[in-house]
């Protein structure tokens, strides 16, 4: 979908034109608090209510813009607002059900056409897959985005006219607090203009939880981010090419990582991702990126992620949808569902970029 206008246009184009997924979000986020974490809707939404003035203090566009999408969706401004902390929701509970994500990306020296490419599969609960969206925003108050995000949530992974793209892959760590969520980080994130304000956008945030966040500049630079409550690691690309999935790749002292003992196949995927990547350093395009996101080691715990059938459990992980975006070309491929089943459709952006 394509809204336009400032942050409250957008919103509430976006409630209006989503209105039927955004309610199928609440009611899937509903359940799962419920049944997941033992958290009423009510009670949910009363925890959301203390991250607003943390949210306030870095970003009130968003809040603005939140406020339109609940207006134009016919809900209540807090069920938006719950949905955008529904990952620190799942850190106050258990790590079931954590998301996943791996993420690539490859810089002109690396590709077979001198371009700058950014892949990732989005790895999160079987149930959220039907919610995904692609929002194409054409601002007036800054660059325009493109999108794959969930049902209600004002943006995620994508990129923007300005050339930067942000893929994110979770992590976890101690220290979790109430602060800056890291949907609405991501949202500020994405519509930046320069490297330097991405950078500072997640690296000065009073950030709520971990998570790595992977920036990539058009003209060959990326970075990965992982980003603690209170301290950071920084990774750049070597040799053209970065990849990432779902741990702390550096050691920290500062750090505690929690995931690798839940979700291992973290560092599996990690490993095969830069295997494979690396490997066709120098001829890197668009179909290598399929074939390594499309990756079956290990299955079911692959880069290509699927359900465990001798797992019975309402936190079942998944590759919900892959995507690739090819900046030259101002072009995104995604797969809506796990890729190795469902084929990549071409999304041109030229139109808003």
């Amino acid at each position: 979908m394509t809204v336009e206008g400032d942050a409250e246009a957008c919103g509430f184009e976006y409630g209006i034109q989503c209105r039927e997924l955004i309610h199928l979000a609440l009611n899937t986020y509903r359940k799962a608090f419920q049944e997941d974490l033992k958290i009423g809707w009510e009670e949910a939404l009363s925890m959301g209510r203390k991250f607003l003035p943390a949210i306030e203090a870095y970003d009130l566009p968003s809040l603005i813009e939140m406020r339109g999408v609940a207006l134009g969706a016919g809900c209540r401004f807090e069920e938006i607002l719950v949905l955008h902390i529904k990952t620190e929701l799942k850190l106050t509970a258990s790590l079931g059900g954590f998301e996943g994500c791996t993420t690539l990306a490859a810089m002109p020296e690396a590709t077979l056409q001198r371009t700058t490419l950014v892949g990732k599969n989005w790895d999160w609960t079987a149930s959220a897959q039907k919610l995904g969206v692609i929002l194409r925003k054409k601002r007036t108050d800054g660059p325009a985005t493109v999108s794959l995000t969930e049902a209600g949530l004002l943006g995620r992974d994508g990129f923007n006219s300005a050339g930067i793209a942000i893929v994110a892959n979770a992590l976890a760590s101690d220290n979790w607090h109430i602060g800056v969520p890291l949907h609405v980080l991501i949202h500020k994130a994405l519509r930046a203009s320069k490297l330097n304000d991405v950078m500072t956008a997640v690296l000065a945030a009073d950030r709520a939880s971990s998570n790595n966040y992977m920036i990539v500049h058009h003209e060959g630079e990326a970075v990965c981010l992982e980003a603690a409550p209170f301290d950071y690691n920084v990774i750049w690309e070597e040799g053209g090419v970065l990849a990432h999935s779902n741990h702390f790749t550096l050691q920290n002292p500062k750090i505690k990582d929690q995931l690798p003992a839940i979700f291992p196949n973290t560092l599996t995927r990690y490993h095969r991702a830069r295997k494979l990547i690396t490997r066709d350093r120098g001829n890197i395009t668009v179909d290598t990126l399929k074939r390594i996101l499309t990756d079956h080691f290990d299955h079911p715990y692959s880069i290509c992620w699927h359900s465990d059938p001798r797992i019975n459990s309402l936190n079942q992980v998944q590759t919900n949808a892959s995507m690739i975006f090819e900046f030259s070309e101002r072009r995104m491929h995604v797969a809506m569902g796990p890729p190795c089943q469902n084929p990549y459709n071409t999304i041109d952006c030229r139109d808003i970029m």
